[in-house]
């Protein structure tokens, strides 16, 4: 009986080391790098909402070539839900520093914004951007002190997203302004 209980162990043994060295296989090369994501693509705001269940719609993050394509590599304003995360509107500035086309991401498509009229100052101090029926705004918090972080004055801020009289939501982020150009590596 000892006999079988030791091959049995042998043969488990061996079963399990061939397991594991299989789990650190991949199908892909060490070399070989995924594909990045396709960008996503730019549509009105009434195209973005076709079929969309507008009351748990959030606006979603934006990757450096999505902020590209609709706004090119221009100083920019961002709205980020974390210090850290990816923006989630972006408003491009003017020589003057205030804001002049912006980009959000709804149900997965890119869509333009255009600064209201009543927000003509400097987009550091809050903008609101539209495009029929989908309307941001963001504001600086009341008292908020600005720090430097990357480049960008980043202070703490609201967001809030509009979609007609269906929606009206807030957010707390981070607000963050960059009077120079980003570099391809400062917005991946």
């Amino acid at each position: 009986m000892r006999r079988r209980t030791s091959a049995y162990r042998f043969v488990a043994a061996g079963v399990a080391v061939a397991f594991l060295a299989a789990c650190g296989q991949s199908e892909l090369p060490d070399d070989a790098s995924t594909p990045p994501p396709a960008v996503a693509r730019a549509a009105s705001a009434k195209e973005a909402l076709q079929g969309a269940h507008v009351r748990t719609l959030d606006p979603t993050t934006l990757r450096g070539a999505e902020v590209r394509k609709v706004i090119g590599a221009r100083p920019h304003c961002t709205f980020r839900y974390t210090g850290s995360g990816h923006p989630v509107v972006v408003a491009g500035l003017r020589q003057d520093g205030s804001a002049e086309l912006g980009v959000i991401k709804l149900n997965n498509q890119l869509v333009p914004l255009q600064p209201e009229p009543s927000t003509s100052g400097q987009a550091a101090a809050g903008f609101v951007l539209s495009s029929e029926p989908v309307r941001v705004s963001v504001r600086p918090l009341p008292n908020a002190s600005a720090s430097e972080h990357a480049g960008a004055q980043r202070v703490e801020a609201d967001m809030i997203f509009e979609v007609g009289q269906e929606l009206k939501v807030g957010y707390g982020g981070f607000l963050e302004c960059r009077t120079a150009a980003p570099s391809l590596k400062q917005e991946q």
